[in-house]
């Protein structure tokens, strides 16, 4: 039996049971993919049971699974009105009912603590943002609208790219600290520069903080260290930009 105390990694053919769903085996294939290793750890963290388990109440765990990634993984609900004022990506945090901007099938983990360290606040403060009055240019209301529009900006991908769990978690955590405030789009015409200061600090922080990176893609963490080399190069990105 492999303990949790050994990682010994498991390959995709331990999870041949049938028990394990179409999408618990793709889950499992992104990370094989990427050359995350399957150890008891990381089964942990994912909420998967490793395949030696046999006790009643880990399969009916297995066999639920499935459902359970349904239900947190394809709840997100787009608005038309939202889309035709420019707002990108337009969902409605209000009636979200999911982990925004992650599911099944990216690359980004939603049940990874990198991520609830960077997005626990996410949905509550875009479905609040929905909720202010269009005139009010209160100091409050004006820096809690300017977080939603940051909030938009990290998310924000054209049609087609997809990005690691540490690139999105780095500019997650970018507009957890108000850093793109100043830089969120509110109309269609404010999209390209929007877009252009988003990469432009992806891509300072994926040349400044490569180990980092790589450690949050491979342990599905975001450590003290790491979250702190990040901050330090995205201010000074921030600062040299004076955005």
């Amino acid at each position: 039996t492999r303990g949790e105390g050994a990682q010994k990694p498991y390959t995709m053919e331990d999870f041949d049971n049938p028990l394990y769903g179409q999408k618990v085996r793709a889950r499992l294939q992104i990370m094989a993919d990427k050359g995350i290793e399957l150890t008891p750890a990381v089964l942990k963290k994912l909420d998967i049971p490793p395949p030696e388990v046999r006790c009643s109440d880990e399969r009916f765990q297995i066999m639920n699974i499935e459902d359970l990634m349904s239900l947190s993984d394809g709840q997100i609900v787009l608005d038309e009105e939202l889309l035709r004022t420019g707002k990108r990506p337009p969902i409605d945090g209000r009636a979200s009912l999911t982990r925004i901007g992650i599911g099944h099938d990216s690359l980004a983990v939603s049940s990874s603590p990198a991520m609830r360290a960077v997005a626990s606040s996410l949905r509550f403060e875009l479905a609040q943002a929905l909720d202010l009055v269009k005139d009010d240019m209160s100091a409050a209301t004006v820096k809690q609208r300017n977080r939603s529009l940051g909030w938009q900006a990290a998310m924000h991908q054209d049609v087609g790219q997809t990005r690691r769990l540490s690139e999105s978690v780095a500019l997650l955590f970018a507009a957890s600290k108000g850093m793109f405030d100043k830089v969120g789009a509110d109309s269609e015409s404010d999209m390209r520069r929007s877009t252009s200061v988003v990469e432009g600090a992806l891509a300072h922080i994926r040349g400044k903080c490569a180990q980092e990176m790589k450690e949050i893609d491979d342990s599905l963490e975001l450590s003290f260290q790491s979250k702190s080399a990040i901050e330090t190069e995205l201010t000074a990105y921030f600062a040299a930009a004076k955005v």
